[in-house]
């Protein structure tokens, strides 16, 4: 009878044991699950600086000239206008567009193309047209157009393509070079006044030489500033695009039209896009790989370290049970 009761109080504390390390499981599974969402929206959400890169604009735009005015120290003339407020301006873009079209005939698409440039006010930048052989012809054409027909000069350029196979439109805010440009040539016209005025004062010659040296070193200075700032408005008043044409040989078999270099050039650029993908994913894999691998890891710790704390009460309540013993009479 004691034993039955034994193996009764056993199977019970057994089945105690055997819903706990499930429970306890689970419960740790559903963390690990939470903590592995948590770190990953941290690892996402951090990102990197952006940067607009600004290009280069002929002539340069960063450096001033070796006989700039700030070199010369003046005690008499502030070259500062603080506090100065800069009228607002509308926003400056610069757009461009890269087209390239397989035409049936390059000269006369040429020709076509060159006819929207005048049409919208534009002019032609640049013209080149080339034998490619068998009866191949490349050419690439530029030209540039008010940048309020931007978007229309586009549409009517790819109305003359066979097909067009493939299109760039990138556009750069140059508002704050633009700004920045008026902002300094007020500042120097500013200084050239007060050097005029001084200049007019000057009664001694080396007075005379010394402002007129700075008068003239400002002045420079403001020639420079104000190149810089007609680029930048011709820059944006007209678009450029630029267009790659290309006309092959028909080939007729049968009374159909066949285009045996264009499908060759398609298959390889779909090729290319294919290993380019693939090239992809496999950075994006080997840079996940370590993330992936710390949270596996961090998964098995914790569950390496529930089963211990689970064997250890398990052990613990075994040996704290102790089966009632028979009286002896």
């Amino acid at each position: 009878m004691f034993e039955k009761i034994n193996q009764g109080a056993d199977k019970m504390y057994g089945k105690k044991v055997l819903f706990f390390v499930p429970l306890v499981l689970i419960i740790v599974l559903i963390l690990t699950g939470i903590i592995m969402y948590v770190m990953s929206l941290n690892s996402g959400s951090g990102g990197g600086v952006y940067s607009n890169a600004m290009p280069s604009y002929a002539p340069s735009m960063g450096k001033s000239s070796s006989y700039s005015s700030e070199s010369f120290a003046s005690p008499m003339v502030s070259d500062s206008t603080s506090g100065s407020a800069i009228p607002s301006i509308d926003r400056k873009i610069i757009k461009d567009a890269s087209l390239d079209l397989t035409v049936s005939k390059v000269e006369d698409t040429a020709d076509l193309i060159q006819g929207v440039a005048v049409k919208y006010g534009g002019l032609v930048d640049s013209s080149d047209i080339s034998n490619g052989g068998a009866d191949t012809k490349y050419g690439t054409l530029t030209i540039r157009v008010p940048n309020e027909k931007f978007d229309l000069a586009i549409g009517e350029i790819k109305a003359f393509a066979v097909k067009v196979e493939s299109e760039k439109i990138s556009s750069e805010d140059v508002t704050a070079q633009a700004v920045d440009l008026e902002a300094r040539l007020k500042s120097k016209r500013a200084v050239e006044a007060q050097y005029v005025a001084l200049l007019q004062k000057a009664t001694k010659v080396d007075e005379i030489v010394s402002v007129s040296s700075y008068l003239n070193n400002v002045r420079e200075d403001i020639e420079r500033l104000q190149a810089q700032s007609n680029y930048l408005s011709q820059q944006v008043a007209m678009s450029t695009i630029t267009v790659s044409m290309t006309s092959e040989a028909e080939v007729q078999i049968f009374g159909i039209t066949w285009h045996p270099i264009t499908v060759i050039k398609q298959s390889f650029r779909n090729f290319l896009g294919d290993m380019a993908g693939t090239a992809d994913w496999l950075i994006a894999f080997v840079f996940m790989l370590p993330g992936f691998l710390i949270r596996l890891v961090i998964f098995l710790v914790i569950l390496w370290i529930v089963i211990k704390i689970c064997i250890k009460i398990y052990r613990k309540i075994r040996k704290n049970h102790i089966p009632p013993q028979q009286k002896v009479g």
